[in-house]
């Protein structure tokens, strides 16, 4: 059942109790938001975290952004957001200091 004005952990490492195993330091929320409704963003330290509107229109700060808007910030938390209309977003958290590797099926072309 869809929850409105609340976080839901979709995916994550084998360690977190996501439904969606994902192999990686990243972890994965939705969140599905009423117009007028506003929510904070969590914090997960050690992680930043990168918000993508899947549908809708929010406001974050002094921000507009729109279906398929992506945001982020290096330094500090995002700040809280309202929907502006009925609106879906996710939420990821990577860690920006995980090992990478771009060997393997998935990790492009290499030449």
């Amino acid at each position: 059942m869809i929850q409105t004005g609340k976080w839901n952990l979709i995916g994550g490492p084998k360690e977190s109790d996501a439904p969606l195993i994902i192999r990686q330091k990243v972890y994965l929320y939705d969140l599905h938001l009423n117009e007028q409704e506003t929510v904070s963003i969590p914090v997960k330290n050690g992680f930043t975290p990168l918000l993508y509107v899947m549908d809708g229109e929010i406001s974050l700060g002094n921000d507009l952004l729109q279906k398929k808007d992506l945001v982020t910030d290096l330094d500090d938390n995002l700040p809280d957001i309202t929907a502006l209309t009925k609106t879906t977003v996710v939420l990821f958290f990577v860690d920006l200091h995980a090992e990478a590797t771009t060997k393997g099926l998935f990790s492009g072309i290499q030449n």
